[in-house]
């Protein structure tokens, strides 16, 4: 085989997770991990009988039963008759095509409480399930200081001002050890251009990464999404059952689901920072990816729960909003 004919092989051949490496990760199809991340659960169903096609490997425990019959299963036999209902109504009415949507909470046979999220993709209804706790009282509490925080940001004076009131903001309401504002630069490198850390942390401010340390894939994905959550960079992958979408007769489309899991490039990198958990909000400018801000956890894993991601979420929402008037004035 000569070396012509190689190089087209190599260019044809998809980049997964399975075959990535430091020089095809720009290329590769990280969508397409067939794994999601063991905080969450994973059902894929085909509507509008919600008969189960795929399912993460972690839902038979879940649910009880054994993975042969969860896959020949349908919605109503796991989440039972009322719960189903209340889907069916919410589906009907609400907006899936995107970023996953907070459906309802359910308990589950062993008194389990979960958040069930759902969007759709290449003519599936994805539901991701996620542990639930009474939060009822941080909420209210996040929300007022949220309402503070925005207050603050308006009054800033300059982008500097505002970026770092910004990342101090960030790290209060998630208790990240770290939390830094890295904006994109034209060559697409990364600066560092904001950061709060807890005391004894080496600082990472006003250093510059290259463009290859966050690859186009990546970049793509992040501009869909407001809100990435690592919550365990050692976390063992938990595959999707079966590996082939049978109605695409291909992997499944995972660009939008949170409970993705993540490019092994990605979690090397952050292992090699000292990072034991991260949660990425976006920044966009006029629609295009500006930046990211990023948070990290050195001392331990951590799992932000829900409501503290769509406050982080709305923040960021608000960043975007605001920043253009911060850089007219400086």
């Amino acid at each position: 085989m000569d070396q012509e004919t190689k190089t087209a092989q190599s260019i044809e051949t998809p980049v997964t997770a399975a075959n990535v490496d430091l020089g095809n990760c720009d290329r590769e199809l990280i969508q397409y991990s067939g794994a999601i991340q063991p905080h969450g659960v994973l059902l894929v169903l085909h509507e509008p009988e919600l008969r189960i096609l795929q399912a993460s490997a972690n839902a038979a425990a879940v649910f009880g039963l054994s993975m042969e019959n969860l896959l020949t299963s349908d919605a109503e036999a796991l989440l039972g008759a009322l719960n189903t209902r209340q889907l069916r109504k919410r589906l009907g009415s609400t907006q899936l095509d995107g970023s996953p949507v907070h459906l309802l909470r359910l308990d589950v046979r062993n008194q389990q409480r979960f958040h069930v999220f759902g969007h759709r993709i290449d003519g599936v209804l994805i539901l991701e399930l996620e542990m639930a706790g009474d939060a009822a009282a941080e909420t209210l509490d996040l929300y007022s200081e949220l309402r503070m925080a925005i207050s603050r940001l308006q009054a800033t004076a300059s982008l500097d001002q505002f970026m770092n009131l910004a990342v101090e903001q960030i790290r209060e309401f998630t208790g990240f050890d770290r939390v830094m504002a890295y904006r994109f630069l034209e060559d697409g490198s990364g600066d560092v251009t904001a950061e709060s850390l807890k005391p004894g942390l080496q600082p990472y401010l006003g250093l510059r990464y290259p463009a290859s340390d966050i690859p186009l894939p990546a970049r793509r994905l992040f501009s869909l999404s407001w809100v990435r959550h690592l919550p365990d960079v050692h976390y063992e992958p938990i595959p999707i059952v079966p590996a082939t979408n049978p109605m695409t007769n291909g992997p499944l489309d995972l660009t939008y689901a949170f409970t993705r899991s993540l490019s092994v490039m990605y979690t090397d990198y952050l292992k090699n920072m000292g990072a034991q958990a991260t949660l990425v909000i976006t920044i966009l400018k006029k629609g295009a990816l500006w930046g990211l801000i990023s948070c990290q956890n050195h001392e331990r894993p951590v799992h932000v729960p829900y409501e503290t991601r769509m406050a982080c979420e709305f923040l960021g929402h608000m960043i975007s909003l605001l920043m253009d008037s911060k850089e007219d004035i400086g």
